[in-house]
């Protein structure tokens, strides 16, 4: 809502823990909390929302676990 009614267009990087965070990032994706997404410790994604910030409009573009990103770093 906070997004919506200021009129935001950037890129928000949003930190949080669980449950919270999955439950969000399941809004966003289909409207409702039935997406489980398992966040755990150090786990990141990215969700586009395309055409307007509400609830199912996002697209989940990655969705990395903490062994994942340590893996990226050592390249």
């Amino acid at each position: 809502d906070w997004l919506r009614d200021n009129g935001f267009t950037g890129v928000v990087m949003l930190v949080g823990h669980e449950p919270n965070l999955s439950a969000l990032a399941s809004c966003l994706l289909t409207g409702d909390g039935r997406l489980a997404l398992d966040f755990r410790k150090g786990a990141v994604c990215r969700i586009d929302m395309n055409d307007a910030v509400a609830a199912g409009h996002g697209t989940l573009r990655w969705f990395l676990t903490q062994s994942q990103l340590r893996k990226l770093r050592e390249r």
